[in-house]
């Protein structure tokens, strides 16, 4: 017997903007998208239609963009990424446990690149979504959103502090808050930290009023969350680490069968910059303090999405990633931004793209539009950038 669909009631006006919503991105639905799908999108854009399309369509690319057949997950994700989807709760949405403390991030982007991270995270969020769309079915339309545990026990700041950690939670947040409206059901952040509040009080501010209001933090040692959870998850299911009753076959509390817990990834897989083989696709170039430099671009297939990638040697001849990209240039009227892909639309046979680069510092004192950065202040800096031909537009999506 399935369950009943429950939705809410709306109004005569609510009704023609559903139907006219549906009517105007019918050109890029699937056979699954109902009309709780759309309902989303109306809602977490205040039931504005023409800006319910906008991030409609632009959730549809992003999906294109990262979903693919050939990715080779990189080994670091695999073994070093903290998360577990441990289950279901009683209305069948999709109950996910992250072991926040043992993410590092450091030593993930020193393995692999952040494009890869976000292909990462987009593809666990569209597992979670048919997950909950396969409950769904029996269990109704609450179970397409998501419960989240976040175990922030020794949460450690300093980790986010570094300007590529920091730039990709932000836009991990962002990605989550455009193609993703409304999926979050709830999240209890546990064990937090006093040091907790000044990340989460920066980071509140990328997201929508709905997701934080989705959001519960309880102090560390507290268990008051437990009661909570447990109102509506069935504790057969949940980590007996955590207050529930479930062990691994070998009895370890952790459930280590079903949970990644992360930790410190080993130097030793790290990426090394100065392989023979990774320069293969570089070029030295040095940029003098407030110079730029330029790179012309070709492109002549439509929908391809540029991609590079940069690094830069201190004075300590240690290679550094406090570096950061500014690009400038247009294809038709698509203006690529730093760190936000850029699919380029153009209709004729060839497109000039230009990069402009420059190199910026952090410190701690010194912010600017949000991040603490300065501009290098040594006479000159080595900057290695992708060939021109590895740089050409592509169509295999990454972000820039």
């Amino acid at each position: 017997m399935s369950a009943i669909v429950r939705r809410p009631q709306l109004e005569d006006d609510q009704k023609f903007a559903l139907m006219k919503f549906r009517k105007t991105v019918e050109d890029i639905l699937g056979p699954d998208d109902d009309d709780y799908f759309l309902l989303r999108w109306l809602r977490a854009r205040k039931w504005n239609i023409e800006a319910a399309e906008k991030m409609l369509r632009s959730a549809h690319r992003n999906k294109q963009t990262w979903i693919g057949t050939n990715w080779k997950e990189p080994q670091v994700l695999k073994e070093y990424l903290p998360y577990g989807l441990i289950g279901c709760d009683n209305e069948g949405s999709p109950t996910i446990l992250v072991p926040f403390s043992g993410l590092d991030l450091y030593g993930i982007l020193h393995c692999t690149s952040a494009s890869e991270f976000v292909r990462k995270t987009v593809l666990l969020l569209e597992h979670f979504s048919k997950v909950g769309f396969e409950q769904s079915k029996t269990k109704g339309v609450l179970a397409r959103q998501f419960v989240v545990i976040c175990d922030m026990t020794d949460f450690n700041i300093k980790q986010y502090a570094w300007r590529p950690a920091a730039e990709l939670i932000i836009s991990l947040v962002k990605n989550y808050e455009l193609h993703y409206p409304e999926t979050l059901k709830i999240c209890y952040i546990i064990n937090a930290p006093k040091v907790f509040s000044v990340a989460f009080n920066f980071i509140k501010k990328f997201m929508d009023d709905y997701t934080r209001s989705k959001i519960c933090i309880f102090n560390h040692g507290s268990t008051k969350w437990q009661k909570l959870l447990f109102e509506h998850l069935d504790p057969k299911i949940f980590p007996k680490y955590y207050g529930g009753e479930l062990t691994d076959e070998d009895g370890d509390p952790k459930c280590k069968s079903k949970i990644c817990w992360g930790g410190k990834v080993p130097e030793e897989m790290y990426t090394k910059r100065d392989d023979k083989n990774n320069n293969a696709n570089y070029i030295d170039t040095v940029i003098e303090k407030g110079k730029k430099l330029k790179i012309e671009l070709n492109c002549d297939i439509a929908g391809s999405v540029l991609r590079h990638g940069i690094s830069a040697q201190n004075s300590f001849n240690e290679w550094d990633n406090c570096c950061h990209l500014f690009l400038s240039g247009f294809a038709k009227d698509n203006r690529a931004q730093a760190g936000i892909l850029a699919p380029l639309t153009m209709t004729s046979a060839l497109v000039l793209r230009v990069l402009t680069i420059k190199l910026v510092k952090a410190i701690p004192k010194c912010r600017s539009r949000g991040l603490s950065q300065t501009k290098w202040t040594r006479p000159a800096t080595l900057l290695v950038v992708e060939e021109p031909s590895m740089l050409s537009c592509s169509t295999i999506p990454t972000v820039i």
